[in-house]
């Protein structure tokens, strides 16, 4: 297609006469059309609880301008011609908003302003452009890369849509238009993004769509077009505008039907729901405004000490790139980092520090605390402690704080696990963080991430068996945990105690958009339980005259929070879990083969932690503790030999009493069920979305193959070596002693012996 001119061409006075009435009556409609097209575009994002609120029309006249189709005709000819009579602009913004695969780029060119991109084309002015990628085909193509792509719930949405439009319109369409749409920032050219992005992407749906054009008809991948959406271009710098400007600009082409998977924006757009915020107005916190009444500077030898602590961490990053990167902490970004990391004070305590995974590249370049980055993690907590604020604030009647986030910008102490680039040598970071956990004593402490938190509900031993896989069952699950990090053999104080809630993290969602929305919900939710979680906090250190130990501290908040009684926000909490998980599930496990599935596999484990894993020692305060607040959740799996009567509270506790720490109490419970209950229960506990009636394994005969866990432990000792202290590494092996099946394993205790074998 050829290079469209901004301006109009000149058109001759006979061509003017012909078509000045039919004109106005066109431009009418289209105008009507355009505002009309926003309106719904508005709402459409509203639907998906996005911001809609700086979408302006004065910011998309872009948007079928009113030059459109007459002042694009070339001569009278091409007015007289089938397609433009048939196709008035309004009539083609209708067809396009209803079936944008059916409408042709050179239809689309009435509506937008396209400018064709190749590697001919000259570097793009400072700012922000939009940009649109077509591949064409007919309909028979197109139902063979349809057929060819994988057909599974992770790209079957789409391909869907375009195998109904198809099937509705091949007998008046000859040829079917896929797109997808970008932002490219100048001085590169939408061509060289699309470069980038086939160079750098190897997975997702639009890596998929383009092996299998490439797999079907090369020929089309050849002749892919890009063109520039011109008059959408932002050349000043107001982000926000240019957020919306993507996000309306995917909408307008039929998110559906495109090959993107994110509805446009790098920063997230989250508005909750109504029955959200009402429960969590229903818990009456108070917190930022209290907090920052009543909170003191810390004491000036401990800012002194947290000055020191990242004065050593930037001279460590400095002198070992091949651990942190070759991109050092400069000066100002230290100041930063201890700035953020330095905690107002509750009653003489550390109240709260959040604990992240790692630092972006951004703040590299552009040191900022964490709720003022221009980052889209840093972002949406800001926007999340905005909305907490002006709740608070209208709950307690006051009026709204002229800057939200502010509020809560003195509470938000934050560290990152990894203070540097290059994500390796986890002990390194460990050290670090922990150094820095025992400087300032936080009470609470809600970690963000997977690698984060599997390492802090492990107490920072990078060496223990039980790992992670997946977050989203523990999330809100707030557990004690200790900082202290004590050799082998020896007790955790009880000064280093700490309550741990385990959280999404907030930067994540960008690499799995198909699950935004209860992702975002998740995020937004679990932060309110974190401020929930801080109000109890504060009102159990405002019982006591004098602080107790902090062990005994968190034990006692734990308590409180469990006799808080807000039930209708702990139901939204959990079913927004429960989302998540069903569409992570519905999104990871479609496209295993039926035939042959891992049941025990990292993602079961997950759900056998998500119903509890034994804290403390056997028979402890803790233990008993944690037990009493499970028996308030009332989780049936945990329920399916004893039923919660309170008859039966004694025995339904006495059954994990004994258990190992970090043992699963899902599997005191199964241990007495029956060997053919044990295997319904199993399978119906760790792979719900599994036994649908129709599945094979209620129509065939099956064979259950059961492994054993073998687990190695790794202990560090210090010997003397040539005179020297020197720390080694032990290895013990565990083990059954004799050969049982699964059932018999999964209720016993395991021994051990030391051993310098290695388990293979």
């Amino acid at each position: 297609m050829p290079k469209r001119s901004s301006k109009a061409p000149g058109l001759s006075a006979d061509f003017n006469v012909a078509y000045s009435s039919r004109q106005a009556d066109d431009m009418t409609d289209v105008n009507s059309a355009s505002r009309d097209v926003l309106e719904e575009i508005k709402i459409s994002l509203s639907q998906n609880q996005m911001d809609v609120s700086s979408i302006h029309a004065q910011n998309f006249d872009w948007l079928a301008p009113v030059e459109a189709v007459y002042q694009n005709a070339q001569s009278l000819a091409a007015y007289q011609s089938k397609t433009l009579r048939d196709n008035g602009v309004s009539r083609v913004l209708r067809r396009f908003r209803e079936h944008p695969i059916t409408v042709t780029n050179e239809e689309l060119s009435t509506i937008l302003n396209l400018e064709i991109s190749t590697e001919q084309s000259p570097s793009m002015p400072p700012g922000d452009h939009y940009y649109m990628r077509s591949w064409v085909f007919t309909a028979d193509k197109l139902l063979a890369v349809i057929a060819y792509m994988k057909d599974d719930m992770s790209f079957s949405e789409e391909t869907r849509n375009w195998k109904l439009t198809v099937d509705q319109h091949r007998q008046d369409i000859t040829l079917f238009t896929i797109r997808y749409v970008g932002t490219v920032a100048g001085p590169l050219r939408p061509f060289d993004r699309y470069q980038d992005d086939f160079s750098k992407r190897p997975t997702g749906l639009l890596a998929e769509f383009s092996r299998a054009i490439k797999a079907i008809s090369p020929e089309i991948e050849i002749a892919a077009e890009i063109f520039l959406i011109r008059d959408a271009s932002v050349t000043n710098k107001e982000r926000q505008i240019s957020e919306d400007i993507e996000r309306v600009l995917i909408d307008f082409m039929g998110f559906d039907t495109l090959l993107n998977r994110q509805r446009g924006g790098s920063l997230v757009s989250y508005v909750p729901n109504i029955e959200d915020g009402e429960a969590f107005a229903s818990l009456a916190t108070d917190v930022g405004n209290a907090f920052r009444l009543r909170s003191v500077p810390p004491p000036s030898g401990l800012e002194s000490e947290i000055s020191q602590h990242f004065q050593r961490l930037q001279k460590f990053v400095k002198e070992n790139p091949e651990v942190c990167g070759k991109r050092a902490i400069s000066t100002q970004l230290r100041e930063v980092l201890q700035e953020q990391a330095t905690p107002q004070q509750y009653k003489g305590v550390t109240l709260v520090t959040f604990v992240g995974k790692d630092i972006p590249i951004e703040k590299f370049l552009k040191p900022a605390h964490f709720l003022d980055e221009d980052s889209q993690s840093g972002d949406f907590m800001r926007q999340i402690f905005q909305r907490i604020a002006l709740s608070e604030a209208l709950y307690q009647g006051r009026p709204p704080p002229s800057d939200d986030s502010m509020i809560y910008r003195d509470l938000y102490c934050c560290c990152d696990l990894w203070p540097w680039l290059k994500h390796n040598e986890l002990e390194f970071a460990v050290r670090y963080l922990t150094n820095y956990l025992q400087l300032v004593k936080p009470l609470i402490a809600p970690v963000f991430g997977l690698v984060t938190n599997d390492l802090v509900m492990n107490n920072f031993d990078t060496t223990a068996d039980a790992k992670l896989t997946a977050i989203t069952p523990a999330v809100a699950l707030p557990t004690i945990q200790y900082y202290d990090c004590p050799a082998a053999g020896k007790r955790h104080d009880a000064n280093s105690a700490f309550i741990l809630i385990p959280c999404l993290d907030p930067g994540r969602e960008k690499y799995g958009s198909e699950v935004q929305l209860p992702f975002r919900r998740l995020v937004d939710i679990s932060m309110k339980y974190v401020v929930h979680v801080l109000q109890v906090a504060m009102r159990t250190c405002d019982a006591f005259e004098e602080l107790p130990n902090r062990l005994v501290l968190c034990q006692a908040i734990l308590t409180n929070l469990k006799t808080s009684n807000e039930q209708a926000f702990e139901d939204i909490l959990q079913q927004a879990k429960k989302d998540l998980q069903r569409s992570f599930q519905q999104f990871r496990s479609k496209s295993e083969s039926d035939n042959v599935r891992s049941t025990l596999n990292g993602e079961a484990r997950e759900i056998l932690a998500s119903f509890g894993l034994a804290q403390g020692a056997p028979g402890s305060d803790e233990r008993m503790l944690q037990l009493e607040h499970m028996w308030t959740h009332n989780l049936s799996p945990l329920h399916l030999t004893i039923p919660h009567l309170e008859r039966n509270k004694k025995i339904w506790i006495e059954q994990f009493v004994q258990l190992r720490p970090l043992q699963p109490l899902l599997f005191a419970v199964t241990a007495d069920l029956s060997k053919d209950e044990y295997e319904i229960a199993i399978f119906r506990i760790l792979r719900p979305e599994w036994l649908t009636y129709g599945s094979w394994i209620n129509l065939q005969k099956h064979t259950l193959h059961f492994g054993l866990w073998v687990h190695r432990r790794v202990v560090n000792d210090i010997e003397q070596i040539e005179g020297k202290e020197a720390r080694t590494k032990a290895f013990s092996n565990w083990f059954p002693d004799d050969f049982p099946v699964a059932y018999d394993v999964q209720s016993r205790n395991l021994g051990y012996r030391n051993s310098h074998a290695f388990v293979r």
